[in-house]
């Protein structure tokens, strides 16, 4: 008896834990009260519970995604040593353990082609939801804005707000930190609708670029639109791919033409108190200046140099902020706000840790690099079959990558869609890692299809 490609699947238990995590992570509950807890933490307790010797068998044994999960923790160790010896707040340390568990669950559930494929679809949902329900506080404000304070706890976290015909944020996090799902999720479902050819994920396509369009952070639609540019280039059935192409340049033609004109104004009272600018991309895009950019890539500059003179473990926000303002400014809490940080993860990365920030930093990419190639070099060979699913993770990874440059969270703060898109990278990795090469000495009869393997990773013998 022999097992059938595509069919492998991931334990029972190991799933609905995903999915439990996934929701809860995507769709958070405030803190429950008289416990100072929130929900999300009783299901990472079950997981470590229920599925850790399993987890603890991956973090220390599974080459790549080992080193990937323990230098996130490191990182946070020194993370934890800056603010202790600085004097500082200490923040909180389990969300770098919660990052690891995620992506951990991520990378072994879905490395059974199967359940992947299931994992996948609830997360192109999930990003349409999370764009459907900020598109109903963009157009239409309460009482939809204060469901999502209310979820978010705003008024304890001190969350700047959002409002009516402001940039849309997610249920999870500020516009900023959506704009890694708007980046990288679209990806997921351009590999459900090569795969699948069905409707349903071109719909899903559209709504998330019309995120894209409404979230109006300018760097998250470079990156995703360089990203498609890549994947129409890099894919079969090129002329597929190119009325693809073409139905996501119509969707961003009308958004601007439908929406562009129409998008609601806060009143002056409403909007002085929020956050985020009014408007779309393309009005975030027409009023970028010069000096604009020049005071980000200042903010970066200084942000190397201010860790190069506090080489060991960084230097404070005081420190950081006095390198941007100058020794003689004028130093004020709301000064330092605006200069937080060097709008570049990969700079703050130093600034929270120092050098040694950055050398677990460049240790933890390099590794995700390998098992990038090394799963490029299966798809090539023997795993031909994965090589849709393997661009477009790939191509959803480089999109998180690269907008981090021009922001401060990512795989070290730890940031959400970048963990989701870094697990299922590891996820493919692990599965041609575990496959036997015997099992792919056949071509595989389409090159859209996934194949899969036994529970154990053997294939099963007559």
């Amino acid at each position: 008896m022999t097992a059938i490609p595509g069919q492998a699947r991931a334990g029972a238990l190991g799933l609905w834990l995903l999915v439990g995590l996934i929701l809860i992570r995507f769709f958070p509950l405030p803190v429950l009260p008289g416990i100072g807890l929130a929900p999300e933490n009783f299901l990472f307790l079950a997981a470590l519970l229920l599925y850790g010797g399993r987890l603890s068998r991956l973090a220390f044994s599974s080459g790549r995604l080992s080193a990937v999960v323990l230098l996130l923790l490191l990182f946070s160790l020194l993370d934890i040593a800056h603010d202790f010896l600085r004097g500082g707040l200490i923040g909180n340390p389990g969300r770098h353990l919660r990052a690891a568990v995620y992506i951990l669950l991520l990378a072994d559930v879905c490395s059974y082609p199967a359940t992947r494929r299931q994992i996948v679809k609830l997360l192109v949902l999930v990003g349409a939801v999370q764009v459907l329900f900020g598109s109903l506080v963009f157009f239409i404000g309460e009482p939809f804005a204060s469901i999502r304070d209310w979820m978010l706890h705003s008024s304890d976290t001190g969350e700047l707000i959002i409002g009516r015909g402001s940039q849309i944020a997610s249920l999870y996090g500020a516009p900023h930190i959506f704009s890694y799902l708007l980046a990288s999720f679209p990806f997921l479902a351009v590999g459900l609708y090569l795969r699948e050819k069905k409707l349903i994920w071109l719909v899903a396509l559209v709504v998330l670029v019309l995120g894209l369009f409404l979230n109006a952070e300018r760097s998250s639609a470079a990156v995703f639109f360089v990203g498609v540019l890549y994947l129409v280039m890099k894919t079969p059935h090129r002329a597929r791919n190119i009325t693809l192409l073409a139905v996501l340049a119509l969707a961003f033609l009308g958004l601007q033409q439908l929406i562009g004109s129409r998008a609601p104004s806060a009143d002056p009272a409403a909007a002085s108190q929020m956050a985020y600018s009014h408007g779309t991309l393309t009005d975030r895009f027409g009023g970028t200046s010069v000096d604009e950019i020049v005071n980000r890539v200042m903010y970066q500059v200084h942000g190397i140099t201010s860790v190069l003179k506090h080489p060991l473990i960084g230097p404070t926000q005081r420190e950081y902020a006095r390198e941007v303002l100058g020794e003689g400014a004028v130093f004020s809490g709301a000064l330092a706000a605006e200069v937080l940080a060097p709008h570049n993860h990969y700079i703050n990365a130093g600034v929270r840790a120092g050098v040694p920030g950055w050398l677990v930093l460049v240790a933890c990419l390099w590794s995700l690099w390998k098992a990038q190639r090394a799963l490029k070099a299966a798809v090539l060979r023997t795993h031909a079959d994965l090589r849709i699913p393997y661009l477009c993770f790939s191509v959803g990874v480089l999109a998180v990558m690269g907008n981090a440059v021009f922001h401060n969270a990512g795989i070290f703060t730890p940031e959400l869609a970048t963990s989701t898109m870094v697990g299922l990278l590891l996820a493919l990795w692990r599965q041609v890692q575990r496959e036997p090469v015997v099992w792919r000495t056949a071509p595989a009869p389409d090159a859209d299809e996934e194949s899969g393997d036994g529970p154990d990773g053997v294939a099963p013998r007559a």
